[in-house]
This record gives structure tokens, sequence and C-alpha cells, in this order.
């Protein structure tokens, strides 16, 4: 297998020789086309190849159509944006990134930033600080996570709160009068906090901290929640209904089902109601909705959110916790790791999830 790493912007040296090392090993042939200045020497070097690495590289129609043995190209990087995804597709390449690979990097440079603008551009003159002051946190993956992190500990203050993007219709949530676009900012007056700030348009990433929360009450109970809406602050009372099992399929511990196993990867899921499939477009009955996902396990780590809905493991369709548990100590175990496909947003990725081997 021929590899192609396209970097108009080259990858420091020390990473290509680890890149080209790993390849080495595999079998693999390495070639590099660095600091290119024309469309035309990119065209030329992709003619023979099957992988190809990039960083901010764009990949369009007209790439993929000048390399005819092309299956996988991925992008050191989070994010999609230089790649022709419908292009891809149509040619059967599959696309992957590397999200998380440089998040403290951009992380310490937001804080960077922060401190920049607070000193009056580094210019002569009084200037701020940081600490006391408000930050708001659009988005909340693997940079926003660090940034809040990093903001804490230097005394920034933050809102709270698992913003709610959907409720589905007869459940207990929807039966209390929680509305999308609610705010939960305390669960029976106890802090939303999983790392303390939550700001997160249309997706349910600090939904971990909620659930959380929750999972430290017994299926039946009534818990008060506190909720920002419109402006105003709201208490509503919720009785709690049953949560499904871990990605181990195993059961809730007794003690008021305070914490479940999450297993190898780091999951909490269950399997899609047949109106979220609907909803989804998907075909077939498979289907696990990722309910949580601990940040200390290799999910995490690989890109996996919170309202991803996971179609398949290794290429097999997953229908039940347990279907992805036996993959996960099956294959994923002798390999190493399992690729899961993973429907977000009515967009399909991947992501290789690290799965040891149990010795």
């Amino acid at each position: 297998m021929k590899i192609l790493i396209a970097t108009e912007k080259p990858f420091a040296h020390e990473a290509v020789e680890g890149i080209k090392a790993i390849f080495a090993d595999a079998g693999y042939e390495t070639v590099l086309l660095e600091k290119y200045t024309d469309k035309a020497q990119l065209l030329e070097a992709v003619a023979d190849v099957e992988g190809l690495i990039i960083r901010s590289d764009k990949v369009t129609a007209e790439v993929l159509a000048a390399a005819p043995k092309l299956r996988i190209v991925v992008r050191a990087g989070a994010g999609y944006d230089n790649v022709d995804l419908a292009a891809a597709k149509a040619k059967g390449v599959v696309v992957m990134n590397t999200p998380g690979q440089n998040s403290n990097a951009v992380a310490e440079l937001a804080l960077g930033m922060m401190v920049y603008m607070a000193r009056n551009q580094f210019t002569a003159g009084t200037g701020s600080e940081l600490q006391g002051k408000r930050i708001g946190i659009h988005a909340y993956g693997n940079v926003g996570r660090l940034v809040g992190r990093k903001a804490k500990a230097l005394g920034m203050e933050h809102p709270a709160g698992a913003l709610v993007a959907s409720v589905l219709d007869g459940e207990p949530a929807a039966k209390a009068g929680i509305e999308a676009g609610d705010v939960i900012t305390k669960v029976n007056g106890k802090s939303v906090d999983a790392n303390d700030i939550h700001i997160v348009p249309e997706s349910v990433e600090d939904a971990s901290a909620l659930l959380r929360a929750i999972a430290a009450h017994k299926p039946g109970a009534a818990v008060t929640l506190a909720v920002w809406r419109n402006g105003k602050a709201v208490e509503l009372n919720v009785t709690l209904g049953d949560r499904q099992a871990g990605v181990n399929g195993g059961k809730p511990s007794e003690a008021g089902q305070k914490q479940q196993n999450q297993g190898q990867l780091g999951l909490t899921v269950r399997p899609l109601k047949d109106e979220e499939r609907r909803e989804l477009k998907l075909d077939g009955k498979g289907g696990l909705l990722v309910l949580d996902v601990d940040s200390s396990k290799p999910a995490a780590e690989a890109g996996v959110r919170p309202g991803d809905v996971i179609i398949k493991a290794n290429r097999q369709t997953v229908s039940s916790p347990e279907d992805l548990s036996k993959i996960v100590t099956g294959e994923g175990s002798k390999r190493g790791a399992v690729m899961l496909q993973i429907n977000r947003r009515g967009e399909n990725i991947f992501r290789a999830v690290p799965v040891s081997s149990g010795k």
C-alpha cells in the first residue's frame, strides 16, 4: 500500500519520521509532498496512491478523480471542511479525521489570546485580569472542555447548565414540562457540573453531567430541576423513569443505580426507538443512542459524543448493548481497536476506538 503525506504546511520533522516508521513496520510505502505551490503537483502525486494524509489541504472532486486507487483520506485535525465528502462517498473513499490531537494547543492559544486582549494587546497603559471575568463557550467538544478547565484554574466565572436539545413525547421529561431550549442548572439544589462549564448549542455534549446527577437517584424517585427558560428561573418536578444498561449489557448497580458499568469504551448506550429511527431516516432495526461518554475512557479520546448513534461496529450492525459488547470483547480485543460507524446529525462518520487486550 502506498501512502502520500501531502502538506502545503508540513508536519514537524519528528512527526513525519514517526508516521513513516509506523507505515514501514506495516509494510507500507510512504511518499511526501511538502510545501507544494500548485494544485497540479497534488493531482500528479495522488495518481498512484491508496492512502492520503493531509492537514488543511483541499481534497476536491478533481483531486479524487485523479486518484483512481485511493481508498482512504485522513485529515490530521478536526472536521472535514476541506474534503468533498459527497465526491468521496461516490467513489467509495473513506474519510477520517483525528479529533483531539491538537486540542490542547488550540485551548492554550485561546487562553493566550484572552490574556493578550485583556492586557490591551500588550501595549502601554492599564489592562485587566481574566480572574473574575465570565466566559462563554460555544460548543463543548475536546477544545471547549480544555478551555473550560484552564479558564476555571485562572479564576474565571462561567454559567453552568445542561442544554436540552429535544424532548421525546411521553417520556418523564416531557410529562414534567421540560422543553427544548431549556437549560437545566440544578438537580435537587445541586449544580449540574461535569467540568463546571456547559454552553452547548445544538448538541448534548453536556448530557454527561446531567446523566450522572440523575443516576444518583432510583427510578421512580421525584427530583426537582432548576431550569433557565427565556431569561427566567423555573422549577420543575420530574418522576424518573428507568435507564438502559451500559455498553457491557450489565444492569445498573443496586444502590440507586448510582454508577453504571460503561465497559472498556466508556459508553452508556441504549437501542434507538422507532420514532428516533424514523426521524434520523435510518433503515433497518439497528442503532444505539449514546447517552453518556466517560471523559477518561477511549471513546471520548476518539471523539465519540453523547447524542451520536452507533450504526455498526467493525461493519456489523448493532441493535443492543450486548451486540456492541460482544464485538468489543471479541474482535476488538484481538485487533486492539473497534471501528464505529456513527450517525451524527444525519452525517455518517467513522471513529476508531482503542480496545485493551484484556490480558
